[in-house]
């Protein structure tokens, strides 16, 4: 089940690097969370929560490694993983 959250975090933060690549269908940021190793997990909720609340389809993972696809789900997001 998705954390509550309450207040101007409720809608979560957009993701950093957030780029539209064709307006209003699709778009591209850095890993929700950051890009390092060791990335915020509570960033990583908020711009999921920000990507599910803006009414996107789902995400493209297109990193090797599956890290952190499992908040996807946990946060109710459909994703894709294909690794490049």
């Amino acid at each position: 089940m998705p954390p509550k959250l309450r207040g101007k975090w409720a809608l979560g933060i957009q993701p950093r690097n957030f780029t539209w690549i064709l307006k209003d269908k699709m778009a591209v940021c850095e890993r929700p969370g950051g890009f390092g190793s060791s990335h915020r997990r509570v960033r990583r909720q908020e711009e999921i929560i920000w990507i599910r609340e803006n009414g996107f389809n789902y995400v493209v993972s297109l990193i090797q490694a599956p890290h952190n696809l499992h908040n996807y789900e946990e946060l109710g997001q459909p994703y894709r993983h294909r690794p490049m």
